[in-house]
């Protein structure tokens, strides 16, 4: 959230593609709550807490606010979701259909197939992200 004109929606849009594409997905610090900061050095902020003389704990739901725990909860379900399905840790990348406002690609390997798709849409207001999250399997009896 580091970006000028930042939202959370963005930032889930940006959390899925970097965890579902091919490759090691690499978050910057804090960047599993949607901390804030700007260039260096404001953008080492120190995570809160861990340490005795925070005020606050944001490894705690208690510690989160409702934005860093919404962004919290949904990088937990994508690393889970990458976790459990081998085709989005291994598999070879497919890309489906893509525009300015759409990506639809697939992660293949010898066990599933799992289908992604996210939406950008430009409103009145400005650009906003509205994130979509569809998984798809098919065993390889089906893709034959």
């Amino acid at each position: 959230m580091s970006l000028e004109g930042a939202t959370v929606e963005g930032a889930l849009l940006h959390l899925a593609f970097t965890l579902s594409v091919r490759g090691t997905p690499q978050l910057h610090a804090g960047e599993e709550i949607g901390m804030e900061g700007k260039d260096d050095p404001d953008s080492r902020r120190d995570f809160p807490g861990g340490f005795p003389f925070d005020n606050r704990s944001t490894f705690t739901t208690a510690g989160r606010n409702p934005v860093h725990h919404r962004i919290y909860q949904w990088t937990q379900s994508w690393i889970r979701l990458r976790a459990e399905h081998s085709a989005i840790r291994n598999g070879k990348l497919i890309d489906i259909s893509y525009d300015d406002d759409t990506y639809v690609f697939a992660r293949k390997d010898e066990k599933e197939t799992v289908l992604a798709l996210s939406i950008a849409r430009m409103l009145r207001d400005g650009f906003k992200f509205q994130c979509v999250r569809l998984v798809w399997q098919m065993t390889s009896k089906l893709e034959r």
